[in-house]
């Protein structure tokens, strides 16, 4: 899972920690349903929490996270999401994007207000229209699909996913080597402005 905290400073770094840590109470073992549904709950309940704190100090200022998490059980995968950190899947020499992003601009693309190549030259980009501790009725996205051998994941932040044009991601994930593509990926962030926290983990079926 990727877990990137908004709101600036400690706000951020305590919420994505406690949706980080909330994750440890989840099943290892079980049902795919019965664990999904315990993620879900513990979501609900960082949720509830951070949005009870903001209500009680009275304070006006975000303290929420995005997330984005994948579980998986005997070849199907589970991805939960909320907010602009993304799932990628990379299968048979093609990368597809699992996640849609919980944005302003994802919203404008849908509404065929804008393109893909249009929304990435906007400075409101980092605008998102869901995350944990946001408001108070929680909307987790979710997603099940099947997993192949060879099959390789991408969790990140937008950190990653808005500094690199979507083709340099494509092209790391062909080698099929999670370490090389952590690799890549970072230094390639790096060698930019790198204006936002990068966090990505890569994972193979195999």
């Amino acid at each position: 899972m990727v877990a990137d905290g908004m709101g600036g400073g400690d706000r951020g770094e305590l919420a994505s920690r406690m949706v980080v840590e909330s994750m440890l109470n989840i099943p290892t073992q079980g049902a795919l349903s019965r664990r999904v549904q315990c993620a879900l709950d513990e979501l609900r309940r960082v949720n509830y929490h951070l949005c009870c704190e903001k209500t009680l100090t009275e304070d006006e200022l975000m303290m929420g996270t995005t997330v984005v998490a994948l579980l998986a059980h005997q070849g199907i995968a589970a991805l939960l999401w909320a907010g602009d950190s993304r799932c990628y899947l990379h299968r048979k020499g093609v990368t597809f994007q699992v996640s849609e992003d919980h944005s302003l601009v994802q919203r404008w693309m849908n509404s065929q207000q804008m393109t893909r190549e249009e929304a990435q030259q906007k400075v409101h980009q980092n605008i998102i229209t869901r995350a944990i501790g946001a408001e108070p009725d929680l909307s987790v996205q979710s997603a099940e699909f099947e997993l192949y051998p060879g099959d390789i994941l991408l969790l990140c932040s937008d950190g990653l996913h808005q500094a690199l044009p979507e083709r340099q991601i494509h092209q790391a994930m062909q080698t099929g080597l999670p370490e090389w593509i952590v690799r890549s990926l970072m230094t390639a962030v790096l060698a930019g402005e790198a204006r936002d926290n990068i966090t990505l983990v890569v994972m193979k079926y195999k």
